[in-house]
């Protein structure tokens, strides 16, 4: 018999629900991630080499550094949306998994009992048969006798 921890294991890897959960909170840390790039400024190299008719060369290398802010509180905004997006996602995800080891938790112990129970009621049947068998050996005996 499994134990009740490999079968949680199990039924969450095989839960659809958790399963699109994870890939949502997924897609919510790359929401956020963008958001967060937005906020960063730009930086870029670039390098030229012309060379002119006499074949005298000329070199340059430009280092640059950009930035679109944007709106500024706005965009901070946008970034807080996405964070608690993500958050809720998260919350939602970890509330599935507690659905699903609930579950599971609640089958394993019905398997449980059921279990004891035709243990039981095969220990019952046994000795109901014996007592049948029992009886029948007196009522032999008896007619025997009499």
């Amino acid at each position: 018999v499994p134990s009740v921890d490999s079968l949680v294991q199990s039924a969450m890897q095989a839960s659809p629900a958790v399963g699109r959960g994870l890939a949502e909170v997924a897609a919510r840390r790359a929401e956020v991630g963008v958001e967060r790039a937005s906020q960063l400024p730009e930086v870029y190299v670039r390098a030229e080499h012309s060379r002119g008719a006499v074949g005298a060369g000329q070199s340059q290398i430009f280092l640059g550094v950009g930035s679109n802010f944007g709106a500024g509180l706005s965009d901070r905004a946008t970034l807080s949306a996405a964070e608690q997006r993500l958050q809720a996602q998260q919350a939602e995800v970890e509330t599935r998994r507690r659905e699903v080891t609930e579950q599971v938790r609640a089958e394993h112990l019905l398997a449980l009992s059921g279990a004891r129970r035709i243990a039981v009621l095969a220990d019952s049947a046994n000795y109901a048969a014996t007592v049948v068998q029992a009886l029948q050996r007196l009522f032999l005996a008896g007619t025997a006798n009499g």
